[in-house]
């Protein structure tokens, strides 16, 4: 247990099963057709950006957020 001037053990940033979705449309106009059905038809596909993550940051702790390039770092530091 942390002493009250101990705050190693703060949790300053907590994200618990984070997700993270975009939806695809292969034409400008499916966005429109969606739209106009209150989303009876179905015109774009999923794409996840995140999915799933578990993420705590604690006073005096720093991470770095590594990947390749559309792997969800921007998304991610957006969300935080």
């Amino acid at each position: 247990m942390n002493s009250p001037k101990d705050n190693s053990g703060d949790v300053l940033v907590e994200a618990v099963d984070l997700s993270k979705r975009f939806k695809m449309y292969p034409k400008p106009t499916g966005r429109l057709a969606e739209w106009l059905s209150c989303g009876l038809l179905v015109r774009h596909t999923d794409f996840w950006a995140l999915r799933g993550i578990t993420l705590t940051v604690r006073r005096g702790e720093c991470y770095g957020v590594i990947g390749a390039n559309g792997s969800g770092k921007s998304t991610l530091l957006k969300i935080l």
